[in-house]
């Protein structure tokens, strides 16, 4: 077996961790930072609530029972002003409303930006939740079964 000096194998790897990946962030407007992450593709269903709260789940017939994200509100930001505003689609009366959306949570439970809350005054805001920002949209039902 071959025995190097422990010189040499400190030396390789304090090289080793300085040429290890760090991550990449990407600066966000007026938000944290996020970390640059893989982007994953959710198919949505729209919730008609009446409130300014998050109105997209992951729907039932798209995954298990399991699934992590099933029974959670999700909060839909648009990475692009070229992208169909995912919210813009609900005009009052399409159900069922199924997106696909590929694109990443944001580390931080808040608001997509640009939210503004339609709550009546004395009313309190929604909370914040989870922000799926997208980079691609796709309509897969709009008022149609």
């Amino acid at each position: 077996m071959l025995q190097l000096p422990l010189v040499f194998l400190l030396a390789t790897a304090a090289c080793w961790h300085r040429v290890q990946p760090s991550p990449v962030f990407i600066p966000s407007e007026n938000r944290q930072l996020v970390a640059k992450v893989r982007d994953t593709t959710l198919v949505l269903c729209y919730n008609a609530v009446s409130c300014s709260c998050a109105q997209w789940s992951v729907c039932p017939a798209e995954s298990d029972s399991s699934h992590a994200l099933l029974r959670t509100y999700i909060y839909l930001e648009r990475a692009a002003p070229r992208l169909t505003d995912a919210d813009a689609l609900w005009t009052g009366n399409n159900l069922p409303l199924r997106v696909a959306v590929t694109g990443h949570f944001t580390t931080e439970s808040g608001y997509p930006e640009g939210f503004t809350s339609n709550g009546k005054a004395g009313k309190e805001a929604p909370e914040p939740g989870k922000v799926f920002r997208y980079t691609q949209i796709r309509v897969l039902a709009n008022g149609s079964h």
